[in-house]
């Protein structure tokens, strides 16, 4: 009886209240926005970028901007595969990229 006890304690205590699926969803939101931050950090760096009147530093850019990458993917892996983690990543990066010319367009036509 009290072995039954014990073992049900401790298989309640082992199960977590977040459901598998809660926690996939936690790591992509969390991916997406480290993944987000990094490419915004790297592209901030650039000599050409035009959101900022002086541009990162480019050591400093590089570091913060692929330590998030790296951190973006490791979580995009822990929510999914390793070859659609590294998809998504890409994705993301390109979608990153591509919008914030624009933004800067958008920006500098709204100072005039």
């Amino acid at each position: 009886m009290a072995t039954q006890d014990l073992q049900s304690a401790v298989a309640m205590a082992s199960t977590s209240p977040v459901s598998k699926d809660e926690k996939m969803y936690i790591f992509f939101l969390a991916a997406v926005i480290i993944g987000i931050t990094g490419a915004v950090v790297l592209y901030l760096g650039s000599p050409h970028q035009r959101l900022l009147q002086r541009k990162l530093t480019q050591k400093s850019s590089i570091a913060a901007g692929t330590g998030g990458l790296v951190l973006s993917l490791i979580l995009f892996g822990k929510a999914v595969s390793p070859l659609t983690a590294i998809f998504c990543l890409f994705v993301l990066m390109m979608l990153v990229w591509s919008v914030l010319p624009f933004v800067a367009f958008l920006k500098r036509e709204e100072g005039n």
